[in-house]
């Protein structure tokens, strides 16, 4: 069967690490060719009949799609470059994954599941709000919250000027030294929300775990650094975000 008619910006975004917004913007730049000819937002293509570059870049639509989901360990930096030097987490895994880009980020100081791909539309959707992704994370702070408290966060909040509203937050458990471990699932990640929360709220976070994005647990790694996703878990994702 003939490879359907596909728009550029979608074929670019289908087969790099570039969303389809970033597509749209290098073609306006003039960057993206077609057979040597600069392309036209919009313009459609048939994929293996055509030579598309970016930036002098060959873009090779017969690379296999690849999505991992990776235990991130405390201490290491979610980016390419550090300009401090320190360890990132392209330093940690194997240089066959060094073309994905990471899904969204975790602090240094925080741990757990995280995901790469080479798809860049795919990625762009999962951390945009509009697509409702629950991420879901076990926190151990200092103390333990009472449950007037936590029924307040569940409201919502004002965190410094910003309103922090959890799609859900509960007791998990309190340990023996007589501190909460809370279960805290967020739609909308921003910059070190859960540390500025706990801290709003008088306590200290001790351990930050990512233990679920979207269909994908952390427990599925079983204790294993990598695992690359399944094209049914792939599958559904993309369903979760309307691809």
């Amino acid at each position: 069967m003939a490879d359907k008619e596909e728009r550029i910006q979608k074929f670019i975004a289908n087969h790099s690490s570039i969303s389809r917004r970033q597509a749209e913007k290098l073609i306006n730049q003039g960057v993206v060719l077609i057979n040597g000819n600069q392309a036209k937002i919009g313009q459609k293509i048939i994929p293996n009949t055509v030579t598309v570059t970016i930036n002098g870049q060959q873009l090779d639509s017969n690379q296999e799609e690849i999505t991992i989901a990776y235990n991130k360990p405390k201490g290491v930096i979610v980016s390419k470059h550090d300009p401090q030097k320190r360890k990132t987490i392209y330093n940690d895994l194997s240089k066959e994954y060094s073309h994905l880009v990471h899904v969204g980020r975790l602090d240094k100081e925080s741990e757990g599941i995280l995901l790469l791909t080479s798809n860049g539309e795919l990625c762009y959707r999962l951390t945009h709000p509009k697509y409702s992704i629950e991420k879901e994370y076990l926190v151990h702070v200092t103390g333990v919250p009472d449950q007037a408290t936590l029924a307040q966060v569940q409201n919502g909040v004002q965190v410094d000027n910003i309103f922090i509203k959890p799609s859900g937050i509960q007791l998990e458990n309190v340990t023996e030294d007589g501190e909460a471990i809370l279960r805290i699932t967020l739609i909308e990640g921003r910059k070190r929300e859960i540390r500025r929360l706990i801290k709003h709220l008088g306590f200290s976070v001790k351990m930050l775990q990512r233990i679920r994005i979207g269909n994908i647990l952390l427990s599925e790694l079983n204790n294993k650094k990598i695992k690359q996703l399944s094209t049914e878990k792939i599958d559904t994702l993309k369903q979760m975000v309307g691809l």
